[in-house]
């Protein structure tokens, strides 16, 4: 059987008829409106909603349109430095995540991902938090916490 994959873009529409615009997202899931969410944080507009297991948030100004996209993978937490530092390991396979939280300016996103690559496997979890810059469109790091056995 073959899956079915849904790629979305969709328009966010004012009452004076200016338009936003998000996307791309795929979607595994029929109902994949339900885990699509908006929210805004100043004078941006934010989307979010799993891309596969991996969570992505879309970022768009209201006045200027200017767009950012980022995708949390765990995968990717191997080439932050700050991640190595505080935790000292390597997630190797198998990684998820996904947004916790959006409060104000600060977006907490959970990770889960397997150490090893043959058994026996070691499964963890880690959480980081991230600043959002409201001048720039920026994610930066505000705080790693130690990763956690599942």
């Amino acid at each position: 059987m073959a899956a079915v994959i849904y790629d979305v873009s969709f328009d966010l529409m004012s009452l004076s008829a200016d338009t936003i615009s998000f996307g791309p997202f795929s979607f595994l899931y029929e109902n994949w409106q339900d885990s699509l969410e908006l929210d805004k944080i100043e004078n941006w507009y934010v989307a979010h909603g799993k891309f596969w297991d991996i969570s992505r948030i879309q970022l768009v100004q209201e006045m200027t349109k200017e767009s950012f996209m980022y995708d949390f993978d765990p995968m990717e937490l191997r080439n932050i430095k700050e991640w190595y530092e505080v935790n000292r390991e390597i997630p190797r396979a198998l990684g998820k995540s996904k947004i916790l939280s959006i409060n104000n300016d600060t977006i907490q996103v959970l990770y889960s991902y397997r150490l090893e690559l043959n058994p026996p496997f070691e499964y963890k979890n880690a959480r980081i938090d991230y600043f959002f810059n409201v001048e720039n469109g920026e994610l930066n790091i505000a705080k790693i916490y130690l990763s956690e056995k599942k």
